[in-house]
This record gives C-alpha cells, sequence and structure tokens, in this order.
C-alpha cells in the first residue's frame, strides 16, 4: 500500500479508542520509583498532580514481565491508566502485555521498521484490543522519519516543542505539516539524555522557575496532550534512567530541588482538562512586531520572536531582529532564557 494515499480521515478512524481523550501523562522511571511501597508513593503523587496515564520506564536490562504485570495492577488502583515505554516488539509481545494490564505504549525506535510493518501491526493490535494507545517517540529525529512515522497509524507523535528556542520558525512548519496527519504529544524537556536544568546552569533560582513553569506552558498549548518526566517538577538534573540509578536518587532531588513546580502543573493540568481549546493540538502562528511577547515563556512564536526574551528590561535583544553582541565572560547582557535555549537552536530542523 501507498502510505502517501492514505486519507487523513481513515488515519484517524484506526485510532484507539482511549486515544480520542488526549493523554497527560507522568514518566515514571522504574529504577528510581523503588519497590512496591515506595511506588504505591509516587503513583499516589503522580494522580495528585493531574494526570491520568503514567507511562513505567522498566529499569535497564530485560523487563520482567512480573514487575510489568505489578506495576499495571497498582497504577490502575490509584486511578490511572498504566503506560510502558518499550522499544519496537513482535505483535505476540504487544499482546501479551496488554493482557497484563497495559493500556499504551511509548516506542522509542520506531523508525526501525517501516511504516507499512507498523500499520499492518497497529491495525491488526487493535482488532484484538481497540483501546491501546501506541505513541512514537520521535523527539529529536530527522524529519522525514518523523512523516514517515506519521502516516504509520499511531495514535500520537511525540513532537520537538522541548527543542524549540521560540525564536526560530521550525517547530511551526513542523506542527502544521503533522497535525493534518495525526494528533502529538509535547514534553517540557526530553525524555531521556539532557535535562532542561542542564541548560539552565546560569539561570537565578527566581529566573529558572519562571522558564520551567514556561516550558510546560508551552508544551501544555503546542500539543494535543502532555508528557511530564519524572522530576520536572523538581527542576531536577537527575538522569534517573541511567544504569546506576538507585531509588535513594529521588530523595537526593527532593533534597536539591531549587523550588517545586507541583502545583503549577497540578493548575495547568486541569486548565487542559477543562479548555476543550488546548486539547486539539492548537494552531501556531508566527506573529510580526515587537509586542507580540510572551512573557513567562519566553521570545513569542515567530521569527521576528527576537525582539523579545524572558525579560526585556535586562536583555539586549529586545529590540532587535539579530542578537545581541556578546562579550566574553560577561553573561549578564542577554538574559538566561535566550543563552539556555541557544543549544535547542542546533536542534536538526
Amino acid at each position: 500500500m501507498n502510505l502517501d494515499t492514505i486519507k487523513d480521515k481513515g488515519l484517524a478512524a484506526e485510532r484507539s479508542v482511549l486515544a480520542r481523550v488526549p493523554p497527560r501523562i507522568y514518566v515514571l522511571y522504574g529504577s528510581a520509583a523503588g519497590a512496591l511501597p515506595d511506588r504505591a508513593k509516587h503513583l499516589a503523587r503522580v494522580v495528585g498532580l493531574g494526570f491520568d496515564w503514567v507511562c513505567y520506564v522498566p529499569p535497564p536490562g530485560r523487563p520482567d514481565k512480573n514487575d510489568i504485570a505489578a506495576f499495571a495492577k497498582d497504577a490502575a488502583a490509584a486511578g490511572l491508566r498504566p503506560m510502558l515505554q518499550t522499544k519496537p516488539l513482535a505483535m505476540a509481545d504487544f499482546a501479551t502485555l496488554t493482557r497484563s494490564g497495559i493500556n499504551g505504549f511509548i516506542v522509542s525506535d520506531a523508525a526501525t521498521r517501516k511504516a507499512a510493518g507498523w500499520q499492518d501491526a497497529l491495525a491488526a493490535l487493535r482488532k484484538q484490543d481497540p483501546q491501546t494507545v501506541f505513541i512514537a517517540d520521535t523527539l529529536g529525529r530527522p524529519w522525514e522519519e518523523i512523516m514517515t512515522l506519521a502516516r504509520a497509524g499511531f495514535d500520537y507523535l511525540i513532537n520537538s516543542a522541548a527543542w524549540w528556542d521560540l525564536r526560530e520558525t521550525w517547530f511551526l512548519r513542523q506542527h502544521q505539516e503533522l497535525s493534518r496527519l495525526v494528533p502529538t504529544l509535547a514534553t517540557p524537556e526530553p525524555l531521556h539524555g539532557t535535562r532542561l536544568a542542564h541548560r539552565l546552569t546560569f539561570a537565578d533560582p527566581a529566573a529558572r522557575r519562571t522558564i520551567y513553569r514556561g516550558r510546560y506552558l508551552l508544551a501544555a498549548m503546542a500539543s494535543s496532550g502532555i508528557i511530564c518526566p519524572m522530576g520536572f517538577e523538581l527542576a531536577s538534573a537527575v538522569l534517573f534512567d541511567g544504569p546506576a540509578t538507585r531509588s535513594s536518587d529521588w530523595d537526593f532531588a527532593k533534597s536539591q530541588a531549587p523550588f517545586d513546580l507541583s502545583d503549577d502543573i497540578a493548575a495547568i493540568n486541569r486548565l487542559k482538562r477543562k479548555a476543550a481549546v488546548l486539547e486539539g493540538g492548537g494552531r501556531l502562528a508566527a506573529r510580526v512586531g515587537p509586542r507580540h511577547f510572551a512573557r513567562g515563556i519566553g521570545p513569542t512564536f515567530g521569527s521576528s520572536a527576537r525582539k523579545g526574551c524572558m525579560s526585556p528590561d535586562q536583555c539586549e535583544r529586545r529590540r532587535a531582529c539579530r542578537p545581541a553582541p556578546r562579550r566574553v565572560g560577561d553573561r549578564r547582557r542577554v538574559c538566561p532564557l535566550c543563552r539556555s535555549l541557544d543549544e535547542g537552536a542546533r536542534h536538526s530542523r
């Protein structure tokens, strides 16, 4: 079958029943969550943050099916829908996991399987269980690969909002093209690897809190659903998916947290659940003019956004379409957001 000939309506009709309600997903890393007593506390905390799904990332190594089944049972008892992050599996393995209570999957490295193969596999799995949700993790992947997976029948793709610097227009173009094919989910920082805290080393605590809240707001507005990695609410720099991660790392992250964004995240999640306009992915368009400024998030959407930045009273980029020149060793001339997100501007477009 030529995937380019698939009608958008056909793709929408094949989506999971549960996917019709955009998910709010919290990513729980198994190594940091610990055994059952500690995991139960985490699940109660996830519910309090306003999420309706929890995605379990098994500890490194071969996943323990009994552990996954126990997680699914615990999550359901807490009132959450259980999800699993995994690499592409055989159709029989996906079916086995759904029978153990898993309601959805975030599939990493989905491009290792051809799009036509995914379409056949997903169609067959939905005949067995029409409620299972499939999400392709395409964050940071080449654009051609993303577009191929957008036509493969996944319920959602993870968009690149986490790497958008809010100045360049590449994300606006991607968002417009993807929204015609498949709904997207956004995350305020990558699910693995470099965390937002690693890019904000020069921001003071007050500015860092504003940036964190702004990135979560952006993720809520620039997608149908939202994904929050464990520790984002604490502005943590700890990599909870590492091979040496222990349950005590969560306690360490809490003790070192510069602030706790839990109340803000819960409020934004409630707003996203109640406001239908925030569950449709939104329509983002470039705006021009020096007064188009999104305070607390950073520069406004569009190529002219260099006219604004996070702190217009402190940053020299606020009145110029080009970045202000820097002096070696002088980091006060550019605001924390403009400076820290320069790395994100190098994201492949």
